[in-house]
């Protein structure tokens, strides 16, 4: 038999009749009340509301008429709204049924004003328990007597009871977890009693202007969850304003929105991070991090403090590690850095690649993925040699001979760069030159501004080329223009561009194009509105999760994309996939991940040209013996008799 809690009163026999119903009158210990008994009903002003049968008589709860309401098949949809004297009424409680499997409390919101939560409770009352009750280490304990009446003849019944803050008003919800079937008992409904004459409305505890305070009910409540998720909140109060079927309902104010989204999206983060903390400035939004952190956060790998300087924080996961390993410093793709701005509370400089391993559906080309990013608000040196020099340690034991690095002509990023990465290849985007080198005048993205202003004054100021005396000093100032492109210009587009161009590293003009377009991506992503630290963390969370499901789907032909062509012999049909086992599953994807294509880069004489060398050398699939070696014949046809 179940547990059972402390029963008010019992009864020996449930079988349906009407003694158990007499004995139900006693199960009730609420009749404290001094209230005047008279036959009469109390004059009420809500008669018109409710009918005869809803009024409470005597101005006491229910008792042996609770059970017949509670069989009643006609039910209120929820608990109606106006002056509520003396009355009760049977309502729909399906909802709080659902609430209370998930584990969450039930709701009877009204419109009544504040209710005293200390004082109200939720007893159960098994009706076919006997106990006697005695005081054990000064505590009172019942002890069920035995033996107990069989389970299938126990009712039990639930209330809540709940005063108004002005104590001479209460409130009583009851209804039926289990009964016999000869109780004939509607599980989804639930009573609920007014005692007394509403006192009228008071400020809540919380109040700062005193205000009347009437709760909102709680489907309203979901409504509105449901709508801030999709748009502004304001808009959100319009919308529910316009739907109210008069003006006593509906929000209360555009702030009870707000609030409430507010609310939500705290509660949201609880449950993401496990992890309940303030968020109201970058401090809070740091401590945030700092413990989700400690409790293993897949994202979050690193939490830098400098002297003077906002905390630094790097993310990546380690999916994203071995891709930077398997594709990146194996020279198949280029890690591109660009930073981007009104993303959070501080700078973004994400990493971006190119995921070989299979292509887009729509476009055939392979997909963008994110490498690791770096969180900084300052951007010297010393700030960005944090994230190259992590990046360095989590790559020791790999050789980055082959890696290609790629970025703007920001100087600390590049400076950064090469100080940890010497042994890569580190290359300019040809596109932001270009820019510096058209249009001197504007604010460019890669050129320092004092080399621009340089060049400027050589050429346009007081004593540069174009105000020269006569044709000697114009010569001689040639010159020296000559000499400073080819001492800040010429080392830059033959180590940066030139080199790795002819070496084959990367494509000729090359651009730091896809870190732009990824930068965009992030943008969206936040809906183009910057976010604090901690929602910035959740969402980039959710998009590497769901980047990288998205390649194990391409898997068995599932997703936005596709294998490529070096990747074809991993696909896998859907049923034997669903018959692997979950190691089994995570075996095969740790192979498809790690698999490399083998390719050599051959070099032409002249040094002009570079490309892969052919793979298959013109043999047959499966040929094993040499080209020459190897005969090609045809079967002869047999002649038809």
């Amino acid at each position: 038999m179940d547990k059972r809690s402390p029963t008010d009163s019992c009864i020996s026999n449930v079988d349906g009749s009407d003694d158990a119903n007499g004995n139900l009158e006693n199960g009730d210990n609420d009749s404290s009340d001094d209230a005047e008994k008279n036959d009469s009903l109390d004059e009420v002003s809500n008669s018109c509301m409710f009918q005869q049968e809803e009024q409470l008589r005597y101005g006491e709860f229910l008792k042996e008429e609770l059970l017949n309401k509670l069989k009643s098949k006609d039910v209120r949809h929820s608990i109606p709204e106006g002056k509520k004297d003396n009355v009760c009424f049977t309502i729909d409680n399906s909802r709080n049924i659902a609430r209370r499997v998930n584990n969450l409390r039930s709701e009877f919101s009204d419109d009544c004003g504040v209710w005293i939560s200390s004082s109200g409770s939720t007893p159960k009352t098994y009706y076919g328990i006997f106990c006697t009750e005695k005081q054990i280490n000064k505590k009172k304990e019942c002890i069920p007597v035995d033996p107990q009446p069989a389970d299938e003849k126990i009712v039990e019944i639930s209330r809540s009871y709940s005063t108004l803050k002005q104590q001479s008003y209460k409130k009583r919800v009851t209804w039926v977890g289990k009964a016999p079937p000869s109780f004939d008992i509607n599980f989804n409904a639930a009573v609920v009693e007014y005692k007394g004459k509403h006192p009228g409305f008071s400020a809540h505890g919380n109040s700062k202007k005193g205000n009347e305070f009437v709760r909102t009910p709680a489907l309203l409540f979901e409504e509105m969850g449901e709508l801030v998720k999709t748009m502004r909140p304001k808009n959100a109060y319009n919308k529910l304003l316009i739907n109210c079927s008069d003006e006593a309902t509906g929000p209360s104010a555009p702030r009870q929105i707000r609030d409430k989204k507010y609310r939500d999206k705290k509660k949201e983060i609880r449950n993401i991070t496990g992890v309940t903390g303030n968020r109201g400035n970058m401090a809070d939004n740091i401590q945030t991090i700092e413990n989700i952190m400690q409790k293993g956060h897949s994202l979050i790998k690193h939490l830098a403090h400098s002297p003077g300087k906002t905390p630094c924080v790097i993310l990546y996961t380690e999916e994203i590690m071995k891709d930077v390993v398997n594709l990146c410093c194996s020279g198949q793709t280029l890690l591109g850095f660009d930073k981007t701005f009104n993303i959070c509370d501080i700078h973004v400089t994400p990493s971006v690649f190119k995921q070989l391993s299979v292509t887009k559906v729509e476009t055939g080309e392979p997909p963008l993925f994110v490498g690791p990013m770096f969180l900084h608000d300052c951007s010297h040196f010393d700030t960005y040699s944090i994230f190259f020099s992590h990046l360095k340690t989590k790559l020791a034991d790999e050789d980055t001979s082959e890696l290609v690095i790629g970025s703007d002509q920001e100087r600390s990023l590049v400076k950064a760069i090469v100080k940890s990465f010497p042994e890569a290849t580190h290359v300019l985007c040809t596109r932001h030159l270009k820019l510096n080198l058209s249009e001197k005048m504007k604010n460019g993205v890669g050129m320092h501004r004092k080399d621009r202003l340089d060049i400027e004054q050589r050429i346009f100021g007081r004593n540069g080329i174009s105000n020269a005396d006569n044709s000697a000093v114009f010569e001689e100032k040639c010159e020296e223009v000559e000499e400073f492109c080819k001492e800040k210009l010429k080392p830059v587009l033959k180590g940066k561009i030139y080199e790795p161009q002819n070496a084959g590293r990367i494509e000729r003009e090359w651009t730091n194009n896809n870190s732009e377009s990824y930068n965009h991506v992030l943008k969206i992503a936040v809906d183009w509105k910057p976010q604090s630290l901690v929602d910035f963390v959740i969402k980039m969370t959710d998009m590497v999760e769901a980047n990288y499901k998205d390649l194990r789907r391409a898997v068995i032909g599932r997703g936005p994309y596709t294998l490529a062509s070096t990747h074809e012999h991993f696909k896998i049909d859907r049923h034997v996939w669903a018959n692997k086992t979950l190691m089994e599953r995570y075996k095969y994807f740790a192979r498809f991940r790690r698999y490399r294509m083998k390719t050599k880069l051959v070099k032409s004489t002249d040094g002009r040209r570079v490309v892969n060398e052919a793979r298959s050398k013109g043999k047959k699939k499966g040929q094993r013996k040499r080209k020459l070696a190897d005969r090609t014949t045809t079967i002869k046809r047999q002649r038809v008799q």
